[in-house]
């Protein structure tokens, strides 16, 4: 099921060749959740009686990257890799940078 293809309607050559696209964002309503009868769901209503779960409280931003950043991890292994290439010594991070 899919629920919201809004994104694909401003999805052209132009934002896949852009290096970022923020799509446009739906607004967000206010609700408060309530209990009338007493319970969750379909409280005493039995099975007939058709609920559905409300969307996630606040905004949703959809984006699109071209490339995605290299994480930390991967600038590291980048760099092990060029040091046994050269026939370098691996350079053994800090504790403070493995934690990073």
């Amino acid at each position: 099921m899919l629920d919201d293809y809004s994104v694909l309607r401003g999805l052209d050559a132009d934002a896949l060749a852009a290096e970022a696209v923020v799509f446009p964002i739906r607004r967000a309503w206010l609700y408060t959740e309530s209990r009338p009868l007493g319970r969750g769901g379909k409280a005493f209503q039995g099975d007939s009686f058709h609920t559905a779960p409300n969307p996630e409280v606040g905004a949703v931003v959809r984006y699109h990257l071209r490339e995605l950043p290299k994480t930390r991890r991967q600038d590291r292994e980048a760099a092990e890799a060029a040091a046994r290439k050269a026939g370098e010594d691996i350079r053994w991070p800090s504790w403070d940078e493995l934690r990073q």
